[in-house]
């Protein structure tokens, strides 16, 4: 029977840390993209990636990177 409950609790408390993100954070999808600074033409996208709380805001207000004719910022919505 002490087992049974031991299991239970580190079974729901490894459940809730699976998650990301608590309720009352706010979240967004966020995608790395490359564009040429002359054209202002889109080179790449990567896949979107959830970042919520403080994540998204050290994201969202990170500084473009630019080398050469390239420029690569984060889009999130």
């Amino acid at each position: 029977m002490k087992k049974i409950l031991i299991f239970s609790i580190s079974l729901m408390a490894f459940g809730s840390m699976m998650y990301s993100c608590s309720p009352a954070d706010e979240c967004k999808n966020c995608e790395i993209v490359t564009y040429n600074t002359n054209t202002n033409k889109e080179i790449s996208r990567s896949s979107a990636t959830e970042y919520c709380g403080a994540s998204l805001t050290a994201v969202e207000l990170q500084d473009p990177i630019i080398i050469g004719d390239e420029k690569t910022v984060y889009e999130c919505k």
